[in-house]
């Protein structure tokens, strides 16, 4: 969309494809992952697209910062939709059910919240939030580039 770092990149003739989000989550951490399909001139310009992308995270981290009930707001938003697809969600596979629910029991996952335990969100924290944004800096950061 208009103002994203997706149509930025893009414009300049950088990007095919971009996708972000948690490439790893465990019970007591998350791994975020940016991945980014750059065409031979985003290739050529990677530095730039580089610190393209972490002026783009500063300035995220900067308007939640300034505006705290955003994250809230967006926090929000991302249960309803996770409820709203629990909701309606097709039947999976009973026995990948069977194998992911015995897994739950040993994470004292009561039995009776089986069933939507994967699909629930905490209450939003404005601690947790910004000691994530804290840690999404290029210090904290593993960048791999695989010229194809």
């Amino acid at each position: 969309s208009p103002g994203s770092l997706h149509h930025l990149l893009n414009e300049r003739g950088y990007l095919t494809g971009l996708s972000s989000g948690a490439a790893l989550d465990a019970s007591d951490f998350s791994l975020f992952s940016l991945t980014l399909a750059l065409t031979p001139k985003g290739m050529q310009a990677k530095e730039e697209v580089l610190d393209l992308i972490f002026q783009w995270i500063a300035l995220v981290k900067r308007t939640a910062l300034e505006d705290p009930e955003l994250l809230a707001k967006y926090h929000e938003e991302l249960r309803q939709i996770g409820a709203t697809n629990f909701k309606f969600r097709e039947n999976g596979d009973p026995t990948d059910f069977c194998s992911s629910a015995s897994e739950l029991l040993f994470d004292d996952i009561p039995p009776g919240e089986l069933l939507v335990s994967g699909s629930k969100s905490e209450d939003y924290d404005p601690v947790i939030a910004r000691a994530f944004l804290d840690r999404l800096r290029p210090d904290k950061c593993m960048i791999n580039v695989i010229d194809s």
